[in-house]
């Protein structure tokens, strides 16, 4: 009885959609070079300011971790290309319907989270405060590389109004540096520091492959193999979860068939 359900196309159709089970985790290289890539999204829509701002577009650093958001009041331009063809910029998208392969999202629960709490008391003029929240996320250490995103871009820390307290009742030093020797000293910091970092990224992807292998079973498909896809919206709530079955006819990489 069990194998019939298991191999019935209906019950297949039918079936729940995490009913699917994990693959392994791949790991993607890590980015080196600051700014080398940027993983950028829109957030929204948001309750519209006095400015008129209802959407943000955010953008954040795969190798300082470094974010950025910038308010706006339309997204409907920001799929022109012609800027990033400009620059020559490779433009890349993520996976349709999968968010986790965009690690901005997370950065949107983050700043979203922050907005929700700020706006409490400032109603929606929830962009007066973004420049707080920014700051406060780029001096905050981040857990994949140990160092805070200001660290790894200006190879120190921004001054935070907690820096000027302290500031405040430490004796200033008499002489400072020659600005030759600043900046030695400035450039040997950021390849320490982006040294460490890389290593510290590097150790916490073995660390979440691990984790997340746990429970993951390894598939392989083959050009010609009868597959269902998910769907991606039903008409009902009675419609099938899954449509097909299709045949591969090519399969482009491990990933992507």
């Amino acid at each position: 009885m069990e194998q019939f359900v298991k191999t019935c196309d209906q019950c297949q159709r039918a079936g729940k959609p995490n009913d699917k089970k994990k693959a392994p985790l791949k790991l993607v290289p890590v980015i080196q070079g600051g700014f080398t890539k940027l993983n950028i999204d829109a957030c929204g829509p948001l309750p519209i300011t006095s400015k008129g701002n209802r959407y943000l577009i955010t953008a954040i650093c795969m190798s300082s971790k470094f974010p950025e958001a910038i308010p706006v009041s339309d997204i409907s331009s920001c799929s022109d290309y012609r800027v990033f063809e400009r620059f020559g910029i490779l433009v890349r998208h993520s996976s349709v319907y999968h968010p986790q392969s965009n690690p901005v999202e997370r950065f949107h629960r983050t700043l979203k989270r922050l907005l929700r709490v700020l706006c409490l008391d400032a109603g929606s003029e929830w962009d007066k405060h973004l420049p707080s929240i920014l700051l406060a996320l780029r001096t905050v250490s981040h857990e994949s590389t140990g160092y805070t995103p200001s660290e790894l871009v200006y190879g120190k820390n921004l001054r935070t109004p907690e820096t000027l307290v302290m500031e405040h009742w430490m004796e200033p030093e008499e002489e400072g540096d020659l600005v030759t020797e600043y900046m030695f000293k400035l450039i040997n910091r950021l390849k320490r520091c982006q040294e460490v970092a890389i290593n510290k990224m590097e150790e916490m992807q073995v660390k979440r492959k691990t984790w997340y292998d746990k429970n993951a079973v390894k598939r392989e498909f083959k050009d010609g193999d009868l597959v269902l896809v998910l769907a991606t919206s039903r008409a009902n709530k009675l419609a099938v979860q899954w449509i097909g079955p299709g045949t591969i006819l090519n399969k482009i990489s491990k990933r992507t068939i």
